[in-house]
């Protein structure tokens, strides 16, 4: 099935985006920031009020904590965040917030100035799947019933900084800052079975990894996560091997 794509508050991701930083901050240097561009952007967007933001709980800090529950806005390093992740589902719901740039641009700038050489658009366009690999870190976490996940689908400017080495100065070069400049959408995760909206329409009744990896357009890692994850939260079933590879299908009661 298509991933079922909510439509967002448009507006109120500008309105936040604009609050973070104004459209010169580039003469400024784009590190200048203290706290990541993205990251905040969604901390306005998901919690307009700052009383709510930064919440001691225990021993841990909430990026949001309010009468529904815990917000965190994780872009990777879920298993860094067990103990935290732990503590906050004893006591609370819990919504991790993972976004996901389904258009990226890149943008190259100098180091000293803060001039765009150059912009052009990135042909990746499996980030999404990514999020398998995180899922799998917490595995013995989910899925709880307080627990959720929200992606926020964004286009965005990751901007690079010309500061490599030997002739080529974008060899080695150092990442600054990914900077949402539009939400296209959001999907909500809220039980295991939601994450079968992650296979593609025209999957066969009974697949295998390499079908994963073609229709999708995935690496082998990324396909591993994928039915790892799967496969550990009961959705889909081992059924048999064909030409040297594992056949697995949707289990029936999970079937709509």
């Amino acid at each position: 099935m298509p991933l079922q794509i909510q439509s967002p508050r448009t507006e109120e991701f500008i309105r936040c985006r604009d609050l973070v930083f104004d459209h010169n901050f580039l003469q400024h240097g784009i590190g200048s920031l203290s706290e990541k561009v993205q990251h905040a952007i969604l901390k306005n967007y998901y919690c307009p009020n700052p009383s709510c933001q930064e919440i001691n709980l225990g021993r841990f800090v909430a990026d949001i904590a309010d009468q529904n529950g815990v917000i965190e806005i994780q872009t990777k390093g879920f298993g860094q965040m067990r103990k935290k992740l732990f503590f906050f589902l004893e006591h609370y719901p819990v919504r991790i917030v993972y976004p996901v740039v389904l258009v990226k641009w890149v943008v190259w700038i100098d180091p000293q100035t803060g001039e765009i050489i150059s912009r052009r658009k990135s042909p990746k366009k499996t980030a999404a799947y990514d999020l398998f690999r995180e899922l799998y870190s917490i595995l013995d976490l989910l899925w709880q019933e307080k627990f959720s996940l929200t992606l926020p689908l964004l286009e965005s400017e990751e901007y690079r900084l010309l500061d490599g080495y030997d002739k080529n100065p974008k060899k080695g070069s150092s990442r600054s800052q990914m900077v949402p400049s539009s939400i296209l959408g959001e999907v909500a995760l809220n039980s295991p079975s939601d994450l079968l909206q992650f296979l593609p329409d025209n999957l066969p009744l009974e697949f295998c990894s390499s079908d994963i990896r073609s229709l999708c357009r995935l690496n082998s890692r990324q396909t591993s996560y994928f039915l790892l994850v799967l496969r550990k939260l009961g959705l889909i079933e081992q059924v048999g091997i064909k030409n040297r590879f594992y056949l697995y299908r949707v289990k029936e009661q999970i079937l709509p």
